[in-house]
């Protein structure tokens, strides 16, 4: 097996036939998301560092998308192209069928013989808990005397649907269930909503700034800058989006309410799922439950086309649990060289972490009475879901 490093957008572009057919269903893991996020998201101290891995007869089978961040203070760390405040979700080593113990024993062979000069410590966070590909790579460079330490990141939620509508409404809580059947009654029955989902490519400026506007427009009401306001962020999902509705993997559904646009969510299909990204509402309408709407037209449509999974993603909201989503549990990865350098850096931040842990700790004993009432926050998530998906220290 041959292993090797990508590190030009030239050589980048011949890999997108091969790199899709090994991504398989997860859109977070295809190329037009990666290599898209590099070519908006590269810093000047960053270095392309794809690890490809081929058999005998030159075939991909084996792709580790990573880039390198050289710092003074954190040293040469590789990490997965889609990092940051994107959150990419279920990224991995992705292998061919039945490959993965070769790939991951060869390419951790290479980080650890001809790369082993070239980096210090190797990132990984919103790794699936179950994915055995990556425990097969950490164990064999642990083998190789490399520090290994996994913990627990921010939870991915899933729901799987049923095969009805019906019987999805009969499955939720008596509250919900009941919120649910008054607004079908008040607002679907009455005729007040309408909804669809983006499919024409001319229309599709007009509805990203639907989603711009309305994502801004809700968080900033709550005195938040939005995910928008970052230009990194706004410039990449205004290319990926586009590439991914080529490809028929975007689903951008929008619900408006007596004519105005009331909501509006970006999601992307792949296989049976479906996976919830980010959204918008109309903070104005708030009182008509514009996210609930916006929910139960996406789940209907989701359920009538046959979807088994609505996935939300990382983080850890209320909403999701109220909707019937159950966890599925994520991993950080932390891999530090053997070497005296990289172990005194990893000490330094560990002891920077637990300082932050205590900090916090200590704020949270004296905040008392000033800490949110628990009820009244819940009352807000209510209201507003569903808004955003992903850690809150990304986006």
């Amino acid at each position: 097996m041959q292993v090797e490093r990508i590190s030009t957008k030239a050589e980048l572009e011949t890999l997108r036939t091969q790199w899709n057919r090994l991504a398989g269903d997860i859109p977070f893991r295809r190329f037009e998301w990666l290599a898209t996020w590099w070519k908006h998201y590269r810093q000047p101290r960053w270095d392309l560092f794809v690890i490809t891995a081929r058999n005998e007869d030159g075939e991909l089978v084996g792709l580790l998308p990573l880039y390198l961040n050289k710092t003074l203070l954190g040293g040469r760390v590789l990490r997965f192209l889609g990092s940051g405040e994107v959150c990419s979700d279920y990224l991995t080593l992705l292998t061919a069928e039945g490959m993965q113990r070769e790939v991951a024993a060869q390419v951790g062979n290479w980080l650890a013989d001809e790369a082993r000069a070239k980096w210090d410590s190797l990132e990984l966070v919103g790794l699936d808990g179950s994915d055995a590909t990556i425990s097969l790579l950490a164990e064999h460079l642990q083998s190789c005397r490399y520090d290994v330490h996994f913990r627990p990141g921010e939870n991915c939620w899933r729901l799987e649907l049923p095969s009805t509508w019906a019987d999805f409404v009969a499955s939720l809580s008596k509250s919900r269930r009941e919120r649910v059947r008054k607004l079908q009654r008040r607002s679907f029955d009455a005729g007040r909503v309408t909804s669809g989902v983006l499919e024409n490519p001319d229309e599709f400026d007009c509805y990203f700034d639907r989603l711009f506007e309305l994502h801004q427009k809700r968080r900033n009401s709550l005195g938040e800058p939005g995910c928008f306001a970052s230009k990194e962020f706004e410039s990449f999902h205004r290319d990926v989006m586009q590439q991914m509705l080529s490809l028929g993997i975007l689903r951008l559904w929008w619900t408006n309410l007596d004519g105005t646009p009331a909501a509006i969510e970006y999601t992307l299909k792949g296989g049976d799922t479906v996976y919830f990204y980010q959204s918008g509402i109309e903070p104005q309408l708030s009182k008509e439950y514009p996210g609930w709407l916006s929910t139960i037209c996406s789940f209907r449509a989701s359920i009538e086309q046959g979807v088994r999974y609505f996935d939300f993603m990382r983080g850890d909201e209320a909403y999701k649990a109220s909707w019937g989503a159950t966890v599925r549990p994520s991993t950080e990865l932390r891999i530090v060289a053997p070497r005296i350098a990289p172990r005194l850096r990893y000490s330094a931040f560990r002891t920077r972490k637990l300082l932050g842990r205590f900090k916090r700790a200590v704020k949270n004993r004296f905040r008392g009475s000033k800490r949110l009432d628990s009820s009244a926050n819940q009352n807000r998530i209510e209201t507003a879901e569903p808004e955003l998906v992903g850690s809150p220290a990304e986006t």
